[in-house]
C-alpha cells in the first residue's frame, strides 16, 4: 500500500478568469503562496519519500515549501501537467461560455474532445498510470503529487468509480489535499481537505 497525496497548485491572479493551461509564466500569487505554505504545515511532520509536480510554475511553486521542509528535490513529472487545452489556452471563460463545444466538454467529458487538444479520458489514463506507476515505486511509503484541479478530479472520479461526466461535482479548491491509499488492487480515496481545512492538521 502506498500513500498519495494528490494536492492542487495555489492561486494564480488568473485564476477564475482565463483558461490558462499550459501558459507558461503563470506564477502564484500572495494568496497562493500562503496555500502552499498550509500545505507544508500539513504534510511536512509526516515527510514524503518523494515529491512530485506537474511542470507548470505554479504548481512547482506549491510544492517548493514542502520540499524545503523535507529536504528533497522535485521531480518534475510531465504525466502530471495540466489538460493540453489546444486552441482554448488563453481564452478568458466569457469568451469559452459562447462555445458550444466548451458547453459540450462541461457536461460530457466522458466524449468530448478539446479543439487541438485531449480528451478527458486521455488525461485520466496518463494520470491514473502514473500514479500506478508511483505507488509500485515506493510501495510502502508516501508519496506528494502537486498537479491541477481536473487531473486530480480525474484520478478521484476513477477511485471513486464516478463517471467523467459528473467531474464538475468533485470540488478540489486551490492548494486543497486528496490522501489515496493505492494498493496493488487499485487505489482507494482516503480523505479530503480543502485548503482552509489543511493547517494544521496532519494527514
Amino acid at each position: 500500500m502506498t500513500r498519495i497525496w494528490l494536492i492542487r497548485h495555489g492561486s494564480h491572479d488568473w485564476l477564475g478568469k482565463e483558461l490558462v493551461g499550459r501558459r507558461t509564466g503563470i506564477h502564484l500569487n500572495a494568496q497562493g503562496h500562503a496555500e502552499a505554505e498550509r500545505v507544508a504545515n500539513a504534510v511536512m511532520e509526516e515527510c514524503p519519500d518523494a515529491i512530485y509536480s506537474s511542470p507548470m510554475e505554479r504548481a512547482l511553486e506549491t510544492a517548493e515549501p514542502l520540499a524545503r521542509a523535507c529536504g528533497l528535490e522535485v521531480i518534475v513529472e510531465p504525466e502530471f501537467n495540466e489538460i493540453d487545452f489546444g486552441e482554448w489556452t488563453g481564452r478568458t471563460f466569457a469568451e469559452l461560455d459562447s462555445d458550444a463545444r466548451w458547453r459540450l466538454w462541461n457536461s460530457q467529458r466522458s466524449r468530448a474532445r478539446v479543439p487541438g487538444g485531449e480528451t478527458m479520458q486521455d488525461v485520466q489514463e496518463r494520470t491514473v498510470n502514473a500514479c500506478a506507476h508511483i505507488a509500485r515505486t515506493y510501495r510502502g511509503g508516501k508519496v506528494a503529487v502537486f498537479s491541477h484541479g481536473d487531473l486530480i478530479r480525474s484520478i478521484l472520479a476513477h477511485a471513486s468509480g464516478i463517471s467523467l461526466d459528473l467531474l464538475q461535482t468533485i470540488e478540489f479548491t486551490p492548494g486543497a489535499i486528496a490522501s489515496i491509499d493505492w494498493a496493488a488492487d487499485g487505489p482507494r480515496v482516503w480523505r479530503t481537505l480543502t485548503n482552509a481545512e489543511c493547517y494544521p492538521l496532519c494527514l
